[in-house]
């Protein structure tokens, strides 16, 4: 009954469909893949798919490993790939047929009462958007197996960031959305669990994404806030794991850090200015008088990650990390150009004597060896820390009127 509600619904507030004709196309085309469903083409900057129904060419897309993005609307079509970049399919599917083989397959629920859901199918997180006017989009993005650490940094890289999670040190990994943020957040995890199997990793998310291999492990998934806080309480990590902060959740993870615990999440912002800027207002509700400066008092080290997009690839890459002295972020590497990191001797000095596994100097010398850090390929500089400037309290208190 529900289907049959659905497919009128959908059809009573489906607009007409305006689609140019379509432009003569050569006999070839490069394939992409070719799928149990069908051909995946390229041909004159469009992605074709020789496949039967809308539903056998968006399977085919699906099973393209070429292929890691899918945006549809009712009118349009783009796609992304790994050796291309972003381009648009030649014809756009008809979206509400697609949408009711995934309630079919999947079980989701979509409509007005529950206008959008996320559901995985076939390796892939889809999220489903329905609006008020009965408008569909489908976004769906591949779940990419984890790469290692060492495949997203360099091998000096790999070892300090272990080396300061370790520390125990409150992590947070900044960037804009799609900049990689939980694909490092994941290689981290993995590569931790891989390392030291005895520790018990606790992940917290709002929704499953984070994939657990090996090691010990264990989830919650709810809201970050109280899920962190039973989880620190009676699960006892050696490791907290936040999937994704929110400004109200900025207060839990905080609190879950000042435990003692390692602990690590990734948070949207463009820069590292407005990171501080955004976790300072989220801590006034807790602290009326926050500024910049205590956030340095609470997160000890920020990965800031970037995306460059142009119309042939999508980059992502760690464009600086920075530790918090209390007063001054002092830069442990920026990506340059030319890529420089802090002196080893700094480094070590802005660290603990002792860490959660021992001595701090031996587990960084242990990562090391085990990462074969090519040290005199590498440039080393002593990098200025960066002071903060803040917001007086009184203009934040009372903000100047505009007449």
């Amino acid at each position: 009954m529900f289907f049959i509600k659905l497919r009128r619904r959908l059809k009573f507030n489906k607009e007409p469909k305006t689609t140019a004709p379509p432009a003569p196309e050569p006999p070839k085309g490069q394939v992409i893949c070719d799928t149990a469903t069908g051909k995946v083409l390229l041909r004159d900057a469009y992605i074709h798919v020789e496949a039967g129904e809308d539903w056998e060419k968006f399977l085919s897309l699906l099973r393209c490993r070429q292929i890691y993005e899918v945006f549809l609307t009712s009118s349009s079509a783009v796609v992304s790939l790994k050796s291309w970049g972003r381009t648009s399919l030649s014809h756009p599917l008809d979206i509400e047929r697609l949408l009711l083989h995934l309630i079919e397959e999947t079980g989701a629920r979509v409509d007005l009462k529950q206008p959008y859901t996320q559901l995985e199918y076939l390796g892939w997180r889809i999220f489903v958007q329905l609006d008020i006017s009965g408008q569909l989009e489908i976004t769906a993005t591949r779940i990419h197996d984890v790469p290692p650490l060492r495949e997203l940094v360099d091998p000096l890289l790999a070892a300090r960031i272990l080396t300061l999670l370790m520390a125990p040190s409150t992590v947070v990994i900044a960037g804009p959305p799609g900049s990689g943020k939980t694909t490092l957040l994941n290689s981290i995890i993995v590569e931790a669990a891989s390392l030291w199997p005895h520790l018990h990793i606790a992940v917290v998310e709002p929704v499953k994404e984070l994939v657990l291999n090996g090691g010990w492990a264990s989830r919650m998934v709810g809201d970050i806030s109280h899920s962190t806080r039973l989880t620190v309480r009676f699960k006892r990590p050696d490791i907290l794991v936040v999937g994704e902060l929110l400004t109200s959740d900025v207060w839990s993870f905080i609190e879950a850090g000042r435990s003692g615990v390692p602990t690590i999440s990734t948070y949207h912002s463009p820069n590292i200015w407005k990171c501080l800027r955004s976790m300072a207002d989220a801590l006034r509700i807790h602290i009326p008088d926050a500024t910049e400066l205590t956030v340095l008092r609470y997160i000890d080290a920020f990965i800031i990650t970037r995306k460059t997009i142009s119309p042939t690839s999508t980059t992502r890459h760690i464009d600086s990390i920075y530790m918090s002295d209390g007063q001054r972020l002092i830069p442990l590497y920026t990506s340059g150009p030319p890529e420089t990191h802090i002196t080893e001797e700094i480094f070590l000095d802005l660290l603990p004597e002792n860490s959660l596994l021992g001595p701090t100097a031996t587990i960084y010398s242990t990562l090391k060896t085990h990462y074969k850090v090519p040290l005199q390929s590498l440039r080393f500089e002593k990098l200025p820390p960066l002071s903060i400037k803040t917001r007086p309290l009184d203009k934040l208190n009372n903000p100047v009127k505009h007449r």
